[in-house]
């Protein structure tokens, strides 16, 4: 009866080539899910902006408070903000703070940075365009606000 002395188990040899192959499957996971997480930030940020501009002119068309709405731009960040001048700090001010290196440039043709809308008929006190621009520079959306007070996505 002839026996041979077999052990079985994994190389040293193997058990680093798992754990290479592991390592970069996870590095790929880590860079997809940080992609993915860069892009919902930005299509959030574009929705933010078009949804305070259009409320913004709904709430003041609909006369609600008696009063004026406006939106006020800066690169990281936007304000829905109630009454005819914007006032940094104020309680009933709406912020929305960019995500994930999302960043917002406008064109307005009065060079302003607020859009305040007139009652009664709707219109901006300024028209112009707004990019919202993903981190990467790889995508850019357009907001349009027209001088008839239309906002286009």
């Amino acid at each position: 009866m002839d026996t041979q002395n077999t052990t079985r188990g994994f190389t040293f040899v193997e058990i680093v080539i798992v754990i290479a192959v592991l390592f970069i499957l996870a590095a790929i996971s880590v860079v997809s899910f940080r992609n993915l997480l860069l892009s919902a930030s930005y299509r959030v940020a574009v929705q933010e902006v078009y949804t305070q501009l259009t409320d913004a002119r709904n709430d003041t068309l609909a006369s609600e408070n008696d009063t004026v709405y406006g939106v006020h731009f800066e690169r990281g960040s936007t304000t829905y903000f109630i009454g005819d001048t914007f006032v940094e700090g104020t309680a009933s001010n709406v912020v929305y703070e960019f995500e994930g290196g999302t960043y917002a440039t406008s064109s307005f043709i009065t060079n302003d940075v607020n859009v305040i809308f007139k009652r009664l008929s709707g219109l901006p006190t300024a028209t112009g365009t707004i990019l919202i621009i993903k981190s990467d520079g790889s995508a850019t959306s357009t907001i349009e606000v027209h001088d008839s007070g239309l906002i286009e996505n």
